[in-house]
């Protein structure tokens, strides 16, 4: 409140009132005792003895800072969406409180927030949040290389590989799991098997298990026992066997003489 300056004399031609407000701190809240003085001109006085109370009944000030965008699953940071100030408390945001809100619920929402100064005064208004998903599902293998027989290729379907899967979790929930083994062949080499877990918010995570296809039989070479050629020819002697493997391609190429007499 805004009063009359601590001190003021009024004359008159019979009385003087004298106000004392020495005590009263006008900056300050709180209550104090003052008085006033009333003499005559013949020197006689009476003094009235009464309570100033210094109050504060304005409300604090809510302020957004930005856009009220939160995670799934996460509460809202005041300080982070909201500044709360007072005229006379100055920054009061740590004493925001948020009603309304559900961290679960994925969306756009309305919130309450509320904050009181230290005179009691109260502000509340309405914001509008919006809760998405922005976490990526986490998907574990139990191991990420794997040796298996090229022979036993009919087995390597999907679900063959889901046993290879540790484990998978998100925050809000896992919808789908795919297994890409496009890249697997019937053949010796190594090849990838491919991971994606996705959330129902279509955030996924992609891993790889490493696949070594290896034979056990290996390539075999047959040959003609007895062969005949006319003396001075040129024989190139590694046309004169057939190597055979189903599973491995490049097994002819690695044909080689090992002993020629």
């Amino acid at each position: 409140v805004t009063l009359s300056p601590p001190t003021v004399v009024f004359n008159t031609n019979e009385l003087i009132i004298e106000e004392d407000l020495h005590e009263v701190d006008f900056l300050q809240l709180g209550t104090y005792s003052a008085s006033v003085i009333v003499s005559d001109l013949s020197g006689r006085e009476t003094k009235k003895d009464f309570m100033i109370k210094i109050i504060d009944n304005v409300k604090p000030n809510i302020k957004q800072l930005k856009a009220l965008n939160v995670n799934y699953g996460e509460v809202i940071d005041v300080s982070e969406f909201f500044l709360a100030t007072d005229n006379y408390d100055g920054d009061i945001t740590e004493f925001i409180e948020i009603s309304g809100f559900d961290e679960k619920k994925i969306g756009y929402q309305r919130i309450e927030v509320s904050v009181s100064d230290g005179s009691g005064n109260l502000t509340t208004s309405l914001f509008t949040v919006l809760v998405v998903d922005n976490m990526f599902p986490e998907i574990t293998l139990s191991t990420y290389e794997v040796i298996l027989r090229v022979e036993d290729f009919a087995l390597y379907n999907e679900e063959y590989f889901k046993k290879y899967i540790l484990n998978t979790d998100d925050n809000f929930e896992v919808t789908n799991v795919d297994i890409d083994i496009s890249e697997l062949i019937e053949a010796v080499g190594n090849y990838f098997v491919y991971y994606q877990v996705e959330d129902r918010n279509e955030n996924f995570t992609t891993a790889s298990l490493k696949v070594r296809l290896l034979e056990d039989i290996g390539p075999t070479i047959s040959e003609t026992e007895t062969l005949r050629f006319a003396k001075g020819t040129y024989i190139d002697y590694l046309s004169l066997v057939r190597v055979n493997d189903p599973y491995d391609l490049y097994a002819p190429k690695r044909l080689e003489i090992i002993q020629n007499n």
